[in-house]
Parts: C-alpha cells; structure tokens; sequence
C-alpha cells in the first residue's frame, strides 16, 4: 500500500512553515516585552538575532536562547544603543529644523539627515548582529560593525527598503498593525540571514 503520509513530518514545507511562524511569533513577544523599559532595546534586538545564528539554531529552546544573549554582553550592547539613541534624537531635530527653512535647501538637507539616520540604524543592526555572533570588546565591536556593514553594502539598500515599505504600509493600512505580533521576529530571521550569506559570498569570493 503506498504512503500518503511523510515519515518525517519535519520535511514538509508545511511544517517547516508553521515552525518559522512559531519562533517569528515567540522572538516578537520576547522583543516587544524585553524592549518596554526602552533602555534594554539594544539588548533586545541583539538577542533576537541571536536566536537565528547557525550556533543557536542547532540547540533547543527559543526563549532559553534568546534570554541567554540578552543577558551576555548587554553592557557593551546597551551603550551601543544610548549612541544610536542619542545621535538619532540629534538628527530628529535637525529634520524638525531643516525641514522650516524656506526653498529647496530645507528639502535637501532633510533628506541627507534622513539618509544618515537610516545609515546609523543600520550599524546600530550591524552592530548588534556581531555582538550576537562572537563576544568582543565595545572598541572591537565597533569596528568589526563598520567592516561588516561596509562589506555588505547591497543588504543596506534591501534594508533602507525593507524599512520604508513596512512603515508605508502600516500607515497606510492601519489593520495591518496586528502584524506587530510577528514582525520583530520576522525582521531578525531576515536581517540574520542577509547579513550572513552576503559576507559569506564576500568571504568565498576572495
């Protein structure tokens, strides 16, 4: 008699689909309750991309995973976060600025402020994807952010539309807001996933 069921239910796509779900859905709250002193953001987002590194991937347990790279190295993440947080709020209010001058001028300088804060949220992303990956000093971390980045300028662009999709959309369509429960989580597994198979391919090509 031949087989209408898989033997292992984990190959299917089906499975494999509603396990994705399930951890996009657990990082996502994780986020979004870890995230709520505002302070442990940095930490947060680190921790939510470590949960997606080949190393974590092959243990069990995603909230096990995630509260143990919440809590190694949140110093040095956290400060990295206060940096981004303050210079974001510095460009903030350049916009708020630029953006009453009279002529074409407030336009232009708005959108080259615009441009710098999606470049310095995107090494705040970089950022914490390193730390995830191996623990180094904050000088170090630094600097393996900016060669991470650099190396892997196409994943800035897919991010800077990423981004301006997600916000256009959620505005726009105000419903789709219930995707919060899921989008922190899918944003991590995607951000993880760009930034590694670009460096690899970076890396194989020398």
């Amino acid at each position: 008699m031949a087989q209408i069921f898989p033997t292992n239910l984990a190959d299917t796509p089906l499975y494999r689909l509603t396990a994705a779900l399930s951890r996009w859905f657990v990082v996502s709250i994780l986020w979004l309750v870890c995230s709520l002193p505002i302070v442990t953001l940095g930490a947060a987002t680190k921790a939510s991309l470590a949960v997606f590194t080949p190393k974590e991937c092959a243990q069990t347990g995603t909230t096990q995973k995630f509260f143990r790279a919440f809590r190694d190295g949140f110093g040095r993440v956290t400060v990295l976060w206060f940096l981004t947080l303050a210079l974001m709020v510095l460009l903030g209010l350049d916009v708020l600025f630029y953006r009453h001058l009279s002529g074409g001028s407030g336009a232009v300088l708005t959108g080259i402020v615009l441009l710098l804060g999606n470049l310095l949220l995107n090494f705040f992303r970089f950022g914490c994807f390193c730390a995830a990956e191996t623990p180094v000093g904050f000088g170090a971390l630094l600097q393996k952010a900016g060669l991470t980045m650099l190396g892997c300028l196409p994943v800035v662009g897919i991010f800077a539309a990423m981004d301006l999709f997600l916000f256009v959309t959620l505005v726009n369509i105000p419903y789709l807001l219930f995707l919060i429960v899921i989008l922190p989580g899918l944003l991590a597994c995607a951000h993880s996933r760009l930034i590694r198979g670009f460096r690899n391919r970076a890396t194989a090509s020398h």
